[in-house]
């Protein structure tokens, strides 16, 4: 579920700016992208002890 943050914002801030707009859209891409920059560390981390393994 994607929240609306933009939207919060403005509600309890009163806030009818164009502010809001980019807070929200910031908070959305970052918690997007947080679970993939998760998946690339991992990945980077199974690459990492295969290759130390695969020398024994």
């Amino acid at each position: 579920m994607r929240t609306n943050y933009a939207a919060v914002l403005r509600l309890f801030c009163g806030m009818h700016t164009v502010l809001p707009h980019l807070y929200g859209n910031l908070i959305n891409k970052a918690a997007v992208c947080a679970p993939l920059c998760a998946e690339q560390l991992n990945l980077v981390i199974t690459l990492t002890k295969c290759r130390i393994n695969s020398f024994g």
